[in-house]
């Protein structure tokens, strides 16, 4: 189970719209979760006994919940702040809570409310403005007879006292028609010790303001969350912004507002006096509250399940660009070694179990993994034929050959190890596999999934010529411990060859959000066929030969536009062209153990 810290902002000026937003959160949530504040921040009373806990911190010093737990630091704070994001370092999953600062794009995940408008399609998903709970939508009545006055914790341009003293001004109210409520960080400075005008009632500290909101026929507020809190409920709400960007806002929201600091009085008694204004608003806001029911916070992060390195899992570096986002996932380019990475948020992975072989297999290539068996053997001999070459300098006459192929499958690959005189040896996460290869073709093999489960003793123990990966090296999640575990399986020049998508191929150049896209599941890595040299080169191996694979003529074109009967020569002339420039989408690369990992 994951851990939860959020992370609010509550500086002067930033209301208390955030800090209300992380413990409304931090309540709902079942799993492990704490509230970060700082040391000087006295905490409102009215969450004092929320039942969340509290961690503090002074100067920056940020607390972490270092156990082993993997943790998913939750920043509301609309700007991030950069020594906290750096406190986070490498072993955080950081999500972005409607952030529009300049560290939005450094997210991990970005959950958009508000930013949805500022920044559309850039986040993983939109979230509803409108609170999880709230009361029944009751009726509207008109004209207003008692209005409610709230502009959040602090109103720290003074718009409480503004607001009423145009309202009176106006004689739109009796100033017994008028309730203000004064949130907990209402200063001196912004009037505290000034009386209210005769008859005006004043509520101080409430504890649960969403839940007066319906004693009242209207509710001035500016932009945040009351005014949602009183839009989910079916009331009536004008806005009066601090800001031109709060009005910006409001006005994307789809709210009724008075202007900026000094209202105006046009619109304000024009307002007052048409009832329908309130009807159309008002039922647009209950139809997208509708329409954003199931998108909450606290319902994203019930089935948030991180799989994938905050860091990059073939190099280490933390140094990142983002190069998409979806619901489930973001694919981050690696700015040193520039392999792309995906985290996964939620979602089954695929089961490499009978049916992926066999029911699966038979959708994607219209027959089974067996019965596909002789062509996918037939790439085995092409490869060992390549690798043949290479084992020269470790075994001139070709004998006693040891080998190992991770992730066999039904070994085809280890059938094709075996002619070439081989002795080779089969792991795979699939017992059905695995019991194939041990009793139908006769091959030493061990069921293992060699991230969560040591070696078995007799693969461990041996030093092997030739370690093989055909399309399996992007499954793993932690790439660089698993290479790392291949040089030291390898003796001295031992040989390491894989196969994997090219994040240089076609497809990948004709729309990457496309190809990522509709990149499988499990897929954590992508390696670009002409930066791997670089990468192999610090774990300790070198690169003696690439060969661009999985060349494609059809994915030159439009789905839509391509007829494989009426362009033949055309697709002959596109392989040609595609061999040439290396864009096939996927590349096998030969490499060759030749000392210490840089990073030993």
């Amino acid at each position: 189970m994951h851990r939860f810290l959020f992370y609010p902002n509550v500086a002067d000026g930033m209301g208390g719209g955030h800090l209300f937003r992380v413990f409304a959160m931090a309540e709902q949530l079942d799993a492990p979760s704490a509230v970060v504040l700082p040391d000087e921040f006295q905490l409102p009373k009215q969450l004092e006994s929320a039942g969340v806990q509290i961690l503090r911190f002074n100067d920056h010093d940020f607390p972490a919940m270092n156990d082993g737990t993997a943790t998913v630091a939750v920043i509301d704070w609309r700007a991030a702040d950069t020594a906290l994001f750096e406190h986070l370092g490498k072993d955080w999953y950081v999500v972005g809570l409607d952030d529009g600062g300049p560290l939005r794009q450094q997210m991990h995940y970005l959950a958009d409310i508000t930013m949805a408008w500022l920044f559309p399609g850039t986040g993983n998903t939109i979230l509803s403005p409108f609170p999880a709970v709230s009361g029944d939508v009751r009726d509207l009545i008109f004209p207003f007879r008692h209005i409610v006055i709230t502009f959040g914790s602090e109103d720290k341009a003074g718009l409480s006292r503004i607001l009423v003293e145009k309202i009176l001004a106006l004689k739109l109210f009796e100033p017994e028609a008028i309730t203000v409520i004064e949130g907990p960080r209402y200063t001196q400075q912004h009037g505290e010790a000034a009386d209210w005008p005769n008859g005006i009632e004043v509520f101080r500290n409430v504890k649960h303001l969403a839940n007066m909101l319906s004693r009242y026929d209207c509710v001035f507020t500016h932009f945040g969350l009351t005014a949602f809190e009183a839009a989910a409920q079916g009331m009536p709400v004008i806005l009066f912004n601090p800001t031109p960007y709060h009005r910006l806002l409001s006005r994307k929201a789809g709210f009724l507002e008075i202007g900026v600091k000094r209202p105006q009085a046009f619109k304000l008694k024009e307002f007052c006096s048409a009832r329908y204004f309130f009807t159309e608003t008002r039922a647009e806001m209950i139809m997208e509250k509708t329409r954003l029911y199931d998108k909450t916070i606290p319902r994203l992060l019930e089935h948030f399940h991180p799989q994938g390195k905050p860091f990059c899992p073939v190099c280490g570096s933390m140094k990142k660009k983002i190069m998409a986002r979806f619901p489930d996932r973001s694919y981050f380019q690696c700015q040193e070694c520039m392999t792309i990475r995906m985290i996964r948020f939620s979602g089954e992975t695929s089961a490499y179990s009978r049916e992926y072989f066999f029911s699966e297999y038979r959708r994607q290539y219209g027959k089974t993994y067996l019965q596909d068996f002789e062509k996918i053997k037939g790439f085995g001999k092409s490869r060992t034929g390549l690798i043949q070459p290479l084992l020269a300098a470790i075994r001139p006459g070709g004998q006693d050959v040891q080998a190992l192929d991770i992730g066999c499958a039904y070994g085809p690959f280890c059938s094709a190890a075996a002619d070439a005189g081989w002795t080779i040896t089969g792991l795979d996460i699939s017992t059905d596999a695995i019991d194939y290869v041990k009793h139908t073709l006769g091959f030493e093999a061990y069921v293992c999934d060699l991230e969560h489960e040591p070696l078995p003793v007799p693969v461990a123990e041996k030093q092997y010529d030739v370690l093989t990966m055909w399309y399996v090296l992007e499954h793993f999640v932690d790439v660089k411990t698993i290479v790392s575990l291949v040089h030291s399986l390898l003796g001295d020049n031992g040989i390491f060859a894989f196969s994997t998508p090219n994040g240089n191929g076609i497809s990948a150049r004709r729309s990457l959000r496309q190809f990522l896209f509709e990149s499988p599941a499990d897929h954590f890595t992508i390696w670009p066929a002409r930066n791997v040299k670089k990468a192999l080169k610090k774990a300790g191996f070198t690169v003696k030969k690439i060969r661009i694979t999985g060349h494609h003529p059809e994915r030159f074109f439009s789905r839509d536009n391509y007829q494989p009967g009426t362009h033949r020569i055309l697709s002959r002339l596109i392989c040609v062209v595609s061999k040439m420039f290396g864009l096939g989408d996927t590349f096998e690369v030969y490499a060759v153990k030749t000392g210490r990992r840089i990073n030993d």
